[in-house]
């Protein structure tokens, strides 16, 4: 069976003509949104490791009609939301809450195909018949789309493959658009008594298969109220499907300081094996990048960690540059990030391969402090393009990182500075401690060789 995911769109927002440059992307706002992201993705319970503010466009065809898409759920636990300038926080609330319904559904469909007919899921489901499901339609003008647009030769049965059946998911996307009228309109959501009773099934069942994860918000996060419509209704229209196989990453062009970021395609390195709610005593199978997070805590507490969000907006301010991109956590208070052109995610200095940057987030230093470790740029530019990408992803947890911690080996140039003293003066509202370790060094080393006496 090919995996399944929803998209939705917004039918105010337009894909460029075929052929032409990408538009110029807005940094700072890729990094306010992708930490926005990551918070409500907290806030949900589920793992903001696997929700990604993704810089590609995509576009499905439901009924004929040809929509760009919004969001994804992937069948790997996965949940993608598509950038797009226009998108209020509303409205990524709704796209999120949309995404993570159908995350839950699809895992416990899984878990109903996989027990006998007789089985305790098959029990709990039997009473919603597909004659009933259907005489009721959908719950929304999206879902209801499905429901036109279904072409099987029976009704839709309930945790069947909708997709192969009938070109459609009637119940699936009536599912998801039920949790995002809860999130958009909250107690005031009218909703069938029938499919509301379906929908507190399914959510239970999930909760049964992982208990503690995402029935429950992270404790001590409320309902994401920064962000939920202070009137009911302002999450706007959105379109879903599902199927297919996910596409490659596109090589996204952003223009940044002249820097053109377009050379090398842009990868979201993060390669997930596991749904994306993880109960505190379980020990799924995770990405490699987070494997080390089990040795000192739980997913948990790195989702409650600043580290999250910030994390997240530099991966996706460093995408937004062309970048491929690695975060690793080590325990809750320490990240580091890796980004390079090359898929080796090389940063090392001087290396004619790649450009790449390095740095550790380091939330347990007093006070918390960003160390830049490597840098490489192949290109006039590009070393300034990555520092001012990596401070404009900071510049979304403005309260949690002003301390930059950097040793500087960089020559100097005709100003007499340094790259990394010039960086210091062009982001002045940061605490720069550069020291220069390796450049007394190196110079050490020189004098020394220097004063040997010459061999006779």
């Amino acid at each position: 069976m090919k995996p399944s995911w929803s998209m939705a769109r917004s039918s105010s927002r337009k894909s460029a003509p075929e052929g032409a440059s990408p538009a110029p992307i807005d940094l700072a706002d890729v990094a306010r949104r992708a930490a926005l992201l990551s918070r409500l993705a907290m806030e949900f319970g589920y793992d903001p490791l696997l929700v990604t503010l993704s810089l590609e466009e995509s576009s499905f065809t439901l009924a004929g009609e040809s929509c760009a898409a919004e969001g994804r759920a992937l069948a790997d636990g996965r949940i993608l939301v598509y950038y797009d300038p226009q998108m209020s926080n509303a409205r990524m609330g709704c796209c999120l809450a949309h995404e993570i319904q159908h995350q839950k559904y699809f895992a416990v469909r899984e878990a109903f195909r996989r027990e006998p007919a007789d089985g305790p899921l098959h029990r709990s489901f039997a009473r919603f018949a597909p004659e009933l499901l259907a005489e009721r339609r959908g719950v929304s003008d999206y879902s209801n789309e499905h429901w036109r647009a279904w072409r099987g030769a029976a009704l839709p049965v309930l945790f069947s493959d909708e997709l192969a059946e009938g070109a459609a998911e009637p119940i699936n996307e009536t599912l998801a658009e039920i949790a995002k009228a809860d999130y958009n309109f909250g107690p005031a959501a009218k909703i069938d008594p029938l499919w509301r009773e379906l929908f507190d099934e399914v959510n239970a069942a999930r909760q049964r298969l992982a208990p503690g994860t995402d029935a429950r918000r992270v404790e001590g996060a409320s309902w994401p109220g920064s962000s939920r419509p202070s009137t009911p209704g302002d999450c706007g229209s959105s379109k879903n499907d599902h199927g297919g196989e996910a596409p490659a990453t596109l090589a996204i062009g952003v223009q940044f300081d002249g820097v053109d970021g377009r050379d090398e395609p842009g990868h979201d390195a993060r390669e997930v094996e596991s749904r994306g709610f993880v109960a505190e005593d379980e020990r799924r199978r995770l990405p490699r990048f987070f494997s080390r997070v089990f040795r000192t805590c739980n997913v948990r507490s790195v989702a409650a960690s600043p580290l999250a969000s910030g994390s997240a907006a530099i991966e996706a301010i460093l995408t937004a540059l062309g970048l491929r991109v690695r975060a690793k956590f080590y325990g809750p208070h320490f990240c580091e990030i890796v980004a390079s052109t090359s898929p080796k995610l090389i940063t090392k200095p001087n290396d004619p391969r790649a450009s790449g940057i390095a740095l550790l987030l380091a939330g347990n230093y007093d006070p918390p402090t960003l160390v830049f470790e490597e840098i490489n740029s192949r290109r006039k530019g590009f070393g300034a393009a990555m520092v001012d990408a990596v401070l404009s992803g900071l510049g979304a947890s403005p309260a949690m990182f002003k301390r930059i911690r950097v040793d500087d080996a960089s020559p100097r140039g005709a100003d007499g500075r340094s790259f990394w003293e010039r960086m210091a003066a062009r982001h002045a509202g940061f605490d720069w401690a550069i020291t220069q370790n390796e450049r007394e060094r190196a110079a050490a080393l020189s004098e020394s060789r220097a004063s040997r006496p010459s061999p006779p």
